[in-house]
Protein backbone atom coordinates (compact mmCIF):
# COMPACT_ATOMS: atom_id res chain seq x y z
CA UNK A 1 0.00 0.00 0.00
CA UNK A 2 2.83 2.41 0.76
CA UNK A 3 4.43 1.80 -2.62
CA UNK A 4 1.05 2.30 -4.30
CA UNK A 5 0.58 5.58 -2.43
CA UNK A 6 3.96 6.94 -3.54
CA UNK A 7 3.37 5.76 -7.12
CA UNK A 8 -0.08 7.39 -7.15
CA UNK A 9 1.50 10.67 -6.02
CA UNK A 10 4.12 10.50 -8.76
CA UNK A 11 1.61 9.63 -11.48
CA UNK A 12 -1.16 12.04 -10.51
CA UNK A 13 -2.71 14.57 -12.86
CA UNK A 14 -2.19 18.29 -12.59
CA UNK A 15 -5.17 20.61 -12.30
CA UNK A 16 -5.53 24.36 -12.65
CA UNK A 17 -5.60 26.12 -9.30
CA UNK A 18 -8.23 28.58 -10.63
CA UNK A 19 -10.69 26.68 -12.82
CA UNK A 20 -9.76 23.08 -11.80
CA UNK A 21 -9.38 22.06 -15.47
CA UNK A 22 -7.11 19.03 -15.83
CA UNK A 23 -3.84 19.55 -17.71
CA UNK A 24 -4.27 18.02 -21.16
CA UNK A 25 -0.70 18.06 -22.51
CA UNK A 26 2.89 17.90 -21.32
CA UNK A 27 3.97 21.22 -22.78
CA UNK A 28 1.78 24.01 -21.44
CA UNK A 29 3.04 25.87 -18.40
CA UNK A 30 -0.28 27.60 -17.74
CA UNK A 31 -3.88 26.52 -18.00
CA UNK A 32 -5.20 26.77 -21.54
CA UNK A 33 -8.63 27.79 -20.20
CA UNK A 34 -7.80 30.62 -17.80
CA UNK A 35 -3.97 30.98 -17.73
CA UNK A 36 -3.87 29.81 -14.10
CA UNK A 37 -1.04 27.79 -12.58
CA UNK A 38 -1.17 24.02 -12.42
CA UNK A 39 -0.95 22.18 -9.11
CA UNK A 40 -1.04 18.58 -7.98
CA UNK A 41 -4.27 17.00 -6.76
CA UNK A 42 -2.57 15.42 -3.72
CA UNK A 43 -0.23 17.78 -1.89
CA UNK A 44 3.29 16.77 -0.94
CA UNK A 45 2.45 17.54 2.70
CA UNK A 46 -0.47 15.11 2.57
CA UNK A 47 1.82 12.42 1.16
CA UNK A 48 4.39 13.03 3.91
CA UNK A 49 1.73 12.73 6.63
CA UNK A 50 0.55 9.40 5.22
CA UNK A 51 4.12 8.10 4.98
CA UNK A 52 4.69 9.10 8.61
CA UNK A 53 1.60 7.10 9.62
CA UNK A 54 2.94 4.04 7.81
CA UNK A 55 6.30 4.51 9.54
CA UNK A 56 4.67 4.74 12.98
CA UNK A 57 2.55 1.65 12.37
CA UNK A 58 5.60 -0.26 11.12
CA UNK A 59 7.65 0.61 14.22
CA UNK A 60 4.80 -0.18 16.63
CA UNK A 61 4.16 -3.56 15.01
CA UNK A 62 7.83 -4.42 14.46
CA UNK A 63 7.62 -4.73 10.69
CA UNK A 64 11.25 -4.25 9.58
CA UNK A 65 10.62 -4.27 5.82
CA UNK A 66 7.90 -1.65 6.13
CA UNK A 67 10.12 0.40 8.46
CA UNK A 68 12.86 0.40 5.82
CA UNK A 69 10.46 1.30 3.03
CA UNK A 70 8.87 4.09 5.08
CA UNK A 71 12.29 5.51 6.00
CA UNK A 72 13.31 5.49 2.34
CA UNK A 73 10.07 7.23 1.37
CA UNK A 74 10.52 9.82 4.14
CA UNK A 75 14.06 10.59 2.99
CA UNK A 76 12.99 11.00 -0.63
CA UNK A 77 9.91 13.12 0.01
CA UNK A 78 11.36 15.65 2.44
CA UNK A 79 10.70 19.31 1.73
CA UNK A 80 13.58 21.07 -0.14
CA UNK A 81 14.46 23.15 2.95
CA UNK A 82 14.75 19.99 5.08
CA UNK A 83 16.99 18.33 2.49
CA UNK A 84 19.38 21.29 2.51
CA UNK A 85 20.01 20.89 6.24
CA UNK A 86 21.39 17.35 5.82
Amino acid sequence: QLQSLVLAYQMQDLVCSKCRLMKQDNFSLQCTGCAGKYKTVMSADSLRVQIDVYADVAVMNRLPMLVDLAKWAQEHTRAPAAKAKH
